[in-house]
């Protein structure tokens, strides 16, 4: 006869298991199966330390039997609990095929002898675990494959140094090779299409080659190993965070089959790699990068941190470039965008510090936050005529910027907070809206620097609408261009202002040109006429008011002294 025996002692609650022939048993209930029988410790306890086990109460030879009888019942044996080989040291250990489930967290000292039936059987096993990767238990998680001495497969050892996964299997389970450290070359078959989380890691793979028809590989699956190169197949569709995980400098060479498939579904974040390298071949590294025709989107984090990239060129059929899709790409001085994408999302071009310039397609209506952050070496930005809005930060920078002129589009509807913040380098701004928006001037968009040293550039005919238009009104420098001849009419005439004394001197204006000066609510103060390139304007206005000057068309805004 068999029973369970529950006793509380010292405020610790134990549970015993079952014992059959010096195998402890715990019942569970699994979905559709009933009740089954688990190999497990002789007892475990739960305390204000938590749960704690019975420990290296097995040894020698263990062959778990495909079922068992307690207290009359037959139970098939289904499965290995937590812990329950906590501090064992085994000669043999024989598990049947009838064990559907192995807790990743078994525990284990060494095995001499793993024996069990098939790859297949073995790949498709069910792991749970239910103890915290980071908890004091952690030394429970322990990989059975990897702390036997010799494997025995159907009967005959299977050497894991050079390891061949036979063919028919086409999904390997989470954790099934995780730390078989003597791994050093693996070569899987075709027929496998996942791979599961952290199945290979902490292996000691140098070289990784994912078949074509694999198409999921999960979260940490080859980390911890030694890579040194990576083939990827061409179906490869999906990738865990960390999956290749390198969390070094070591050089790694990733090989592309499919640039589109890479374009559209896979990141190089997954290597979490400070000395990647991506190669189209074994032969060719992929340097200035074109996008396949035909790619509708750009992954998110797809080129991150690609520091060999020095150009990329993205045809009209991308609609869409994914968050973080080039960040850290420190060396790429040269973007081209086809007209054809409307987002760019967050910080897909942030820390490109080699980039000078960025020219915007017409089709972009979104420029993301943090879009183009920290681009330390840009210049120039011109936007199209789509772009609707533009993100929080999505020109900041965290230290000194040098970019110096931006062209806006005529669309334009709104500009995030700290778009343009620490841009103290700007001269010109361009802002080619006849309706401008009002923005808040507390959300620091521009530096308050510039609203006293830049041009701003306005089309023609809406000069009034930017004077009174909150936020634009604070820059003193307003021209009006002319379609014509753009933001160089004005800046040719080298024109120069001085107030002194309630006198407005103008210098450099064409001899015969008309200078009017009007007060902030549009009323005449007073004119002349250009001689000797010097117009004199009384204004009598009092020291630190806003004046608007028009010379021959063009007008500007100033503050009196």
């Amino acid at each position: 006869m068999f029973s369970t025996v529950l006793c509380v002692w010292a405020g610790d609650d134990y549970y015993y298991s079952y014992e059959v022939n010096g195998i402890y048993y715990q019942l569970k209930s699994l979905d559709g199966e009933g009740l089954c029988a688990f190999v497990a410790p002789k007892y475990y306890f739960i305390g204000k330390g938590g749960t704690g086990y019975s420990q290296g109460h097995y040894s020698g030879n263990l062959v778990i039997p495909e079922s068992v009888e307690i207290n009359g019942t037959t139970y098939p044996v289904k499965g290995i609990s937590t812990a329950a080989f906590n501090q064992c040291t085994l000669d043999k250990v024989v598990i049947p095929e009838t064990v559907t489930q192995i807790n990743n967290d078994v525990g284990g000292i060494s095995i001499g002898q793993l024996c069990f039936s098939s790859w297949g059987w073995w790949c498709n096993l069910k792991t749970s675990s239910s103890i915290n990767d980071t908890s004091e238990y952690r030394y429970y998680q322990v990989n059975l494959l990897a702390i036997a001495q010799h494997v025995i497969v159907g009967g005959e050892e299977c050497d894991l140094t050079d390891f061949v996964l036979p063919g028919g299997i086409t999904d390997i389970r989470p954790y099934a090779f995780r730390n078989c450290s003597q791994m050093k070359s693996l070569t899987l078959s075709d027929d496998v299409r996942i791979i599961g989380e952290y199945a290979f890691e902490g292996c000691g793979l140098k070289k990784v080659v994912i078949p074509d028809n694999v198409e999921v590989v999960g979260e940490g699956c080859f980390g911890k190993n030694n890579l040194e190169e990576v083939t990827i197949g061409r179906n490869l569709r999906e990738v865990g965070e960390n999956s290749f995980n390198m969390d070094s400098d070591t050089y790694l060479k990733v090989i592309v089959s499919n640039l589109a498939g890479w374009c559209e579904h896979l990141t190089t974040k997954c290597f979490n790699s400070q000395n990647l390298h991506l190669f189209a071949d074994a032969d060719t590294e992929i340097t200035d990068l074109v996008v396949p025709e035909g790619v509708k989107s750009i992954h998110a984090g797809s080129f991150y941190f690609l520091k060999s990239l020095k150009s990329v060129s993205i045809p009209s059929s991308v609609e869409s470039i994914g968050k973080e899709a080039f960040w850290l790409c420190q060396n790429m001085e040269e973007v081209n965008m086809a007209k054809g994408v409307k987002t760019i999302g967050e910080w897909s071009f942030a820390s490109v510090n080699s980039l000078k310039s960025i020219s915007i397609p017409n089709s972009v209506e979104t420029i993301g936050d943090w879009a183009f952050f920290s681009c330390n070496q840009l210049q120039k930005v011109k936007m199209g005529d789509g772009v609707r809005t533009i993100g929080v930060k999505a020109f900041s920078t965290w230290g000194s910027s040098v970019l110096q002129e931006v062209v806006f589009s005529k669309a334009l509807e709104s500009i995030g907070e700290g778009a343009f913040d620490h841009c103290e380098a700007l001269q010109i701004l361009v802002a080619r809206s006849e309706e401008p928006w009002p923005f808040d001037e507390n959300k620091n968009i521009f530096p308050v620097s510039i609203y006293r040293t830049a041009k701003l550039y306005v089309p023609k005919g809406s000069l009034d609408i930017y004077f009174r238009m909150d936020g634009w009104r604070k820059f003193l420098n307003i021209y009006e261009m002319d379609d014509a001849v753009g933001i160089h009419g004005v800046a040719s005439q080298r024109v120069q202002f001085r107030s002194e004394c309630g006198l407005l001197m103008v210098e450099g204006a064409e001899d015969g040109a008309l200078v009017s000066v009007y007060a902030s609510d549009g009323r005449l103060i007073g004119t002349a006429v250009s001689r000797q390139g010097l117009a004199l304007v009384g204004t009598k206005l009092p020291q630190g008011s806003i004046v608007i000057v028009t010379i021959g068309g063009q007008s500007m805004k100033m503050l009196t002294k």
